[in-house]
């Protein structure tokens, strides 16, 4: 059940509580971005997908707001966004990787935090038993390099991995 109430300042909109997005919705408003799945959290929605039910015939679905691909996973951190870097990362693990390798974040200083985590590495990848060398100039870690292989070369198999 969904409590619904009014805004003091808003008397004319039924509103309720959605949580994934922390906002005060109308159920039209949340049946619209259901069908144009906004975003990642009204992508498989129940309550969206109740709304949309009731309201139909009247939701407006946009090409423009609708995503021409479904959400995919950052290699390093696996967030889920419509927006890869390089169609790896996340913003956020894009800019960590960039500071790292320009050696300088933001404020111009060397990045302590994140220069013992991101290093350089080596891949050895297996494609139907021909062998085939790769750098990567920032790597978190083993699993990183597994999910980067596999986006990039879905054929291919790690077989040998070394930190720098």
């Amino acid at each position: 059940m969904i409590p619904y109430f009014q805004h003091p300042e808003y008397p004319d909109f039924v509103l309720f509580r959605c949580t994934p997005l922390h906002a005060d919705l109308t159920a039209q408003g949340c049946a619209r971005n259901f069908a144009n799945k906004a975003t990642i959290q009204c992508n498989r929605c129940a309550t969206g997908q109740a709304h949309a039910a009731l309201f139909s015939q009247s939701i407006d679905v946009s090409s423009k707001t609708k995503p021409s691909m479904p959400a995919q996973a950052c290699v390093r951190c696996l967030a889920q966004t419509y927006r890869l870097l390089s169609g790896l990362f996340c913003t956020s693990c894009y800019n960590r990787t960039r500071e790292v390798r320009l050696r300088k974040n933001a404020r111009g200083l060397f990045p302590t935090k994140l220069a013992h985590s991101l290093r350089p590495a080596c891949l050895l990848l297996d494609e139907d038993g021909a062998a085939r060398l790769i750098d990567l100039p920032v790597c978190s870690g083993i699993e990183e390099a597994r999910r980067i292989v596999h986006r990039l070369w879905p054929q291919a198999t790690l077989a040998d991995f070394e930190m720098r």
